[in-house]
């Protein structure tokens, strides 16, 4: 994976703010005969999204945004992310 995602991205992956994970099949699926891997390359957004929520924090400007965040954070999941 390592020297695919150098191509890709078109230099060393590790000097931007990317992160390289690899899939494999699950263990059932595996026992079934998968045998196959996946690269994937994350990009770091952390930073920007941090930088979004301070500058709108009901993501007025982000509707599909918002709806996304409400769809995923239900009040029991809020109550343990404000735990931190």
């Amino acid at each position: 994976c390592d020297n695919r995602a150098n191509g890709y991205v078109g230099d060393n992956w590790r000097a931007g703010r990317i992160r390289l994970a690899v899939a494999v099949p699950s263990g059932p699926g595996w026992a079934a005969g998968s045998r196959w891997y996946r690269c994937d390359l994350i990009r770091d957004a952390r930073a920007e999204a941090i930088t979004l929520v301070e500058e709108d924090p009901e993501l007025a400007r982000h509707p599909a945004l918002a709806a996304s965040v409400a769809a995923l954070v239900d009040a029991d999941r809020a109550e343990y992310l404000e735990k931190g």
